[in-house]
């Protein structure tokens, strides 16, 4: 107990001391569909920036969401990997015709929006790129177009590493389980990943509002992601989440007399 209560006492001291709050979604501020407790005051009193390997959603509905939570966030604040993925892939003129994606409708939505070339999912075996994302109507058959593809050596941008994310009570299929898959079946695969723990997100928000690494703090649920990106970028990590030693309601509710 007393080595929690040191812990979340560095973590507030870090939250003081920084410009810009990084913070994970998933397990974090959004809990079993629902705002933390204590998430609105929080970030509401704070610069902030939510960054997320979420591969499903569109930044304007996720946006959306905290602002019916009373959360004053513009979409220019939000980096989710799937969106980011897409971006990444227009700013990349070889890999941006005949592409393969798997992806939700929402996805590949944004992808033709952006000026991508996107395939037909009966087309992919046609592919000179793919994009990885989560693919709840992925089929058996358009799996195995993806391992030809991977095996010819057709290079593949995946949105995160994730195997599962949370969700009301259970836990749903990530983008990883499917990367996973792929490297087991085709261990030469190219294949470039946006999300974490990778720290192009990051840097990229850290640009954008001109922060250096050294003033932010992040914070996450996860080690493996949120805590290695974090210390790739240079960024001190408050490891704060569901089944963590620090609840993030805990944190948050520290600073409720903020407000």
């Amino acid at each position: 107990m007393r080595v929690a209560e040191e812990k979340l006492q560095k973590y507030i001291e870090q939250i003081h001391r920084a410009k810009l709050i990084v913070s994970d979604i998933d397990g974090v501020v959004v809990i079993d569909g629902h705002l933390s407790r204590g998430a609105e005051c929080f970030f509401n009193n704070r610069k902030f920036i939510f960054l997320s390997n979420n591969s499903r959603s569109k930044i304007e509905d996720v946006g959306s969401f905290f602002r019916g939570q009373g959360l004053n966030v513009t979409d220019e604040q939000i980096f989710l990997a799937g969106t980011q993925a897409v971006m990444h892939l227009c700013e990349k003129k070889d890999l941006k015709d005949h592409l393969a994606v798997s992806a939700n409708s929402k996805i590949i939505q944004f992808a033709k929006q952006n000026g991508l070339n996107v395939l037909d999912r009966q087309d992919w075996s046609n592919a000179h790129s793919v994009l990885l994302c989560s693919d709840p109507e992925l089929k058996f058959k358009e799996f195995e177009d993806l391992i030809n593809l991977a095996a010819n050596g057709v290079p593949f941008i995946c949105a995160n590493p994730d195997l599962t994310y949370p969700g009301e009570n259970r836990l749903y299929a990530e983008t990883g389980c499917v990367l996973t898959a792929l490297q087991k079946a085709v261990p030469e695969i190219r294949c470039e990943i946006v999300g974490k723990p990778q720290t192009l997100m990051l840097e990229k928000a850290l640009g954008k509002f001109k922060v250096k690494p050294c003033d932010a703090v992040f914070i996450g649920d996860n080690l493996k992601t949120d805590g290695l990106c974090a210390k790739q970028a240079g960024v001190c990590f408050i490891h704060a989440g569901v089944g963590t030693e620090i609840h993030p309601e805990r944190l948050f509710e520290h600073f409720a007399t903020c407000c």
